[in-house]
């Protein structure tokens, strides 16, 4: 391997494959990075749930691959001169060797054939995307994702590709998103995607403009997103927990007593102002009151803040108790000026879940919160 390539375009990918790389078996190949020279350089790594490529324009004298120790590589090429960096492999001693301004180093690797297996797309793409569209479905849901590693399913975004568009949801047991986007081609069958959060949030943060090609490997194990310049493979979750088909058990409420259309942005500075004060993981009541919605926090420890906010309210008097957390998440996420928010209080019981939805005709976005207590 023989190349040249800018300081600033290498450590950038070098930084950007670091998510991949494993936490554990950080002095062996699997833990390491590949390096890989084929008229172009390619920086990938992978934990074998998720896979990260990004290509790096330079100059290729002569092909070849190595895999290095991902944190020495990522530290050294970040510390170089923002100036041209040379790089060449003596493959027999498995040492790749940087020239960038005053600084030499030598790096010792393994062979590329010690690195983990790859997905490899099989086929044609299943549909494609504009970027910009993948960017926002990703933004507007994958925070409802768990975060508790154990919850393998829910750590998941199910992606339900369906004629020319595709729905996106996420869930933790106290809320779901879900959003719908165009395609950019339609898909010829319906198909489910169970793919982990944590690879969406890479793909949102590699995309440019463009197209993103969604493939599947030939096992149909790995869903594969590819942007021009970067690949993201996520390995499959398994089936996501059935949130619509019965209407008894049915999450997204379709009715509701009580909906107040208020300014997002007011709401959200309440959110804030309440999340400075207290706990983010405490409560928050909301009262939709006669043309207003009270925003209140209280705790013993922090006192109490209440923020009465302008509102177009419809229906009954109620309360409902929130995550703070959640309610300012799903506010973040929702587009428009204005924002709907709604609940259904049967008289029997607690409150049903809150729902925040965008104020417009078409039924694009909507997250759900469970009630923290009656």
């Amino acid at each position: 391997m023989e190349l040249y390539c800018e300081q600033e375009r290498l450590a950038a990918a070098l930084k950007a494959v670091l998510p991949a790389v494993p936490s554990r078996s950080w002095a062996t190949a699997e833990a390491g990075m590949l390096l890989r020279a084929d008229g172009h350089l390619s920086v990938i790594a992978t934990d074998r749930e998720m896979t990260i490529r990004c290509q790096v324009g330079a100059q290729v004298a002569r092909p070849g691959e190595v895999v290095l120790p991902a944190r020495t590589i990522s530290d050294l090429v970040a510390m170089l001169d923002p100036d041209r960096v040379d790089v060449s492999l003596d493959e027999e001693a498995g040492v790749l060797a940087l020239r960038c301004g005053r600084t030499l180093a030598h790096v010792r690797g393994w062979k590329a054939e010690d690195f983990p297996e790859l997905p490899v797309p099989a086929g044609d793409p299943v549909t494609r995307m504009e970027t910009q569209a993948l960017r926002d479905a990703v933004g507007r849901v994958a925070y409802a994702a768990s975060a508790d590693a154990t919850r393998t399913t829910l750590c998941c975004v199910l992606m339900r590709f369906e004629e020319d568009q595709v729905t996106l949801v996420a869930a933790d047991g106290f809320r779901l998103a879900r959003y719908t986007a165009p395609l950019a081609a339609p898909v010829g069958e319906p198909l489910d995607l169970v793919v982990p959060a944590a690879g969406l949030r890479e793909l949102q943060k590699l995309t440019r403009d463009g197209e993103a090609a969604i493939f599947l490997d030939g096992g149909k194990r790995h869903a594969i997103f590819e942007t021009g310049e970067s690949t993201v493979g996520c390995l499959l979750g398994g089936k996501f927990p059935d949130y619509e088909s019965d209407a008894s058990v049915r999450i997204i409420p379709q009715e509701w007593n009580a909906r107040a259309l208020v300014d997002r942005d007011a709401l959200r500075l309440a959110c804030r102002t309440a999340r400075a004060m207290h706990n983010e993981c405490g409560a928050l009541r909301v009262e939709f009151a006669e043309n207003k919605l009270v925003v209140t926090a209280a705790s013993v420890e922090a006192g109490e803040n209440r923020t009465e906010l302008e509102a177009e309210v419809e229906g009954e008097q109620v309360e409902v108790s929130l995550n703070v957390r959640y309610l300012a998440d799903a506010v973040a996420a929702t587009e428009g000026e204005q924002i709907a928010l709604a609940v259904d209080v049967p008289v029997e019981g607690a409150p049903k879940p809150m729902t925040v939805r965008p104020v417009d005709e078409a039924e694009t976005q909507v997250t759900v919160i469970m009630p923290m207590g009656r």
